[in-house]
């Protein structure tokens, strides 16, 4: 879809600007890409959304590159994992070089694209050495299927991963702002005042349009989605994106929603996306992030590790 106004376009749902699918699963990620024409620093993109014909909320997207051939700037938001509700209609907001806004101010609303929620499928199968009925086809039976069906004492490892060190992240924060109490848990959000990334071939900074959203749960586990903009020392830029979960401990939620002291290790999945042909290789490679989050401090820090899998015989 392409949204047009004074100049400037937006387009989403393309192969460059991915959409979420008609369908998402209730408490699954989903995301959109936004491509902004012409490119400018000035350039920022937000998406309103609304779940079922709810109050309108925005999301900030940020800036995953720019492809100056084309001069297309692209933009991308995680929307929150939506556990409630039948339908979210979305539309991503432009504001360009010059307080050009698109689509056209008023008109966010009746341009809505829309993905539909449900619940994941389940699959039911048949107890164990239960005859099919007469006339049908046994079900077949699947590799997962047979793995639990063995007796634990037979499973074998399959595979074996080794990791490599990559880079270290340090990440500041500025103060938190604070959305307060939410059915997800208590719900923060913070602006990165810069950071630092060393290693090979990722050496650089961590530019101030970064990221982070928490929400911390009764319990003490904190659910984040961090989102990194790196500039190496070549003047490329990197995505890197961390979903997962801190454990804050037993008394993390009091002290992060209270008292605004939690510290918390983590280990995540790290997403590393580049356009960039001398880094193509990154957005291949798996990464796993193990780092902690400090509160006190204002600090994020990490280290971003390669997994090489191979299949065990």
């Amino acid at each position: 879809m392409d949204l047009s106004h004074d100049g400037f376009t937006v387009s989403f749902g393309g192969a460059d600007t991915l959409a979420p699918p008609n369908v998402v699963v209730r408490g699954a990620p989903a995301s959109v890409t936004v491509g902004v024409t012409p490119a400018h620093p000035c350039n920022a993109v937000d998406i309103v959304y609304r779940v079922d014909d709810g109050l309108a909320q925005t999301l900030s997207a940020w800036e995953l590159r720019t492809d100056y051939l084309a001069n297309v700037q692209y933009f991308r938001a995680q929307f929150p994992k939506f556990v409630r509700g039948s339908r979210v209609d979305y539309c991503p907001v432009a504001h360009c070089a010059g307080g050009v806004q698109v689509p056209a101010p008023g008109r966010e609303h009746e341009l809505m694209a829309t993905f539909a929620l449900a619940d994941a499928p389940q699959v039911a199968a048949a107890p164990r050495g239960e005859a099919a009925p007469r006339g049908e086809a046994a079900p077949q039976t699947d590799a997962a299927s047979q793995v639990a069906a063995e007796p634990a004492g037979r499973r074998e490892q399959q595979f074996h991963a080794d990791l490599t060190h990559m880079a270290s992240v340090r990440v500041q924060l500025e103060p938190p702002f604070v959305f307060g109490e939410t059915p997800e848990g208590f719900h923060a959000a913070f602006h990165v005042d810069g950071g630092t990334l060393s290693g090979e071939p990722l050496t650089g900074v961590i530019r101030d349009n970064s990221v982070i959203e928490l929400r911390v749960r009764p319990g003490g586990l904190g659910l984040a989605d961090m989102h990194l903009t790196a500039l190496t020392q070549r003047q490329e830029l990197v995505s890197i994106t961390l979903p997962g979960k801190i454990d804050f401990g037993g008394s993390g939620y009091q002290r992060f929603a209270v008292e605004n002291s939690a510290t918390g290790l983590f280990q995540m999945m790290a997403i590393v996306e580049t356009g960039e042909r001398e880094l193509e290789r990154l957005n291949r490679v798996g990464l796993l992030a193990v780092g902690c989050f400090d509160l006190n401090q204002r600090v994020v820090t990490f280290d971003l590790l390669q997994t090489a899998t191979t299949r065990m015989k």
